[in-house]
């Protein structure tokens, strides 16, 4: 069962999407489950100026209302992604700090057991494999366990 589902850099660049993005969200939103969106627009500027935005987005940020969806901007005087080498340490430290090297293979099990439960397979390394996504772009995905992938912060936002 599904209780919590992330849309990162989540954004509606066709009106296709526009259309169905309310109905998905709807959906998820009456099978009890918490959605969580970052986008680089706030919402009133989704899809601006797209043909016919007319047609979705009002009804979009009218769930919004109906639903008490809390929106929250958040502002920093640095992009971080800027200096991946950094941000790169700076997480793991977050993610490590005080932690001896038994921790740090304790928590790497774990994500490895939630992998393999999430994807109903068993957790792999792969062969570094690029992954075409939007825009003609591709990425590289260096970790899976089935359909599910794992990335670093350097992969995703580093260049």
């Amino acid at each position: 069962r599904i209780e919590v589902l992330v849309f990162d850099e989540f954004q509606i660049t066709n009106i296709s999407d526009a259309l169905i993005v309310e109905t998905l969200l709807a959906f998820l939103f009456e099978g009890g489950i918490f959605v969580v969106l970052n986008t680089n627009r706030p919402p009133k500027d989704l899809y601006k100026h797209g043909l016919n935005r007319d047609l979705a987005i009002p009804q979009l940020l009218a769930l919004f209302e109906r639903r008490g969806i809390i929106i929250h901007e958040v502002n920093a005087a640095k992009d971080f992604r800027q200096d991946a080498a950094v941000a790169r340490a700076e997480f793991q430290d977050f993610m490590f700090h005080g932690c001896g090297a038994e921790d740090r293979k304790a928590t790497e099990e774990r994500i490895r057991e939630m992998f393999a439960e999430a994807s109903l397979a068993p957790y792999q390394e792969a062969v570094s494999e690029q992954v075409k996504i939007a825009w003609g772009r591709s990425i590289r995905v260096s970790t899976v366990s089935g359909s599910v992938a794992r990335f670093t912060f350097y992969e995703l936002c580093g260049g």
